[in-house]
């Protein structure tokens, strides 16, 4: 449960960082400006920060499992936009997808480790996931570095695909629902006193 929660978490930082230095080869590739190219991190952060306040609401609705398994499969689909991206706003399209599913990692794989673990040991798996999501803005720019170098900047969000892949299929293998359907909280639309 830690490793997969630290993974998750980690998910989202890579997505930002790890094609980085990729950018002015992209640029090329895309036909667009080196600001365009700058832009699309816009097209990832905004729906990142929009949804993450209802990553966690909806998950205590319908389940932890189901919105791991959902925002594994929209990230994975959202690189595989980006690998193939021919003009900018395919990239942007791709990137927009990545972070409003990206956020789901973050909070709702922390949530799970709430609900499995408590007290010292709950603090304990924090701390780790904690860590291992430290290194992921120093690990992923050296990854994208890497993959740029030897395989080009598409092998970048082909890699981002395969990651959040591995993690969807070792939630569906490994992860089970945390949070049981008699504790769920129904999503309701309040609308104001009159």
């Amino acid at each position: 449960m830690a490793a997969i929660a630290a993974g998750l978490s980690m998910l989202g930082q890579f997505a930002i960082a790890t094609y980085l230095p990729a950018f002015a080869v992209m640029s090329d590739a895309l036909h667009a400006s080196t600001a365009q190219v700058q832009q699309s991190l816009a097209a990832y952060l905004l729906p990142f920060a929009l949804m993450m306040p209802w990553h966690g609401a909806i998950s205590d609705a319908v389940g932890r499992r189901r919105m791991i398994l959902l925002g594994c499969a929209l990230f994975t689909l959202g690189s595989l936009i980006c690998a193939g991206a021919t003009g900018i706003a395919t990239l942007y399209a791709g990137q927009v997808l990545q972070g409003v599913s990206a956020g789901i990692g973050v909070i709702v794989g922390r949530a799970m480790v709430h609900d499995v673990f408590d007290g010292m040991q709950a603090r304990k798996v924090m701390a780790l996931v904690a860590m291992i999501f430290a290194l992921a803005p120093a690990l992923a720019p050296v990854c994208g570095g890497w993959l740029l170098l030897w395989m080009g900047w598409r092998s970048i969000f082909v890699f981002l695909a395969l990651v959040s892949a591995l993690l969807l299929i070792a939630c569906w293998r490994w992860v089970p629902e945390t949070f049981v359907a008699a504790e769920r909280n129904r999503m309701t639309v309040v609308s104001p006193q009159s």
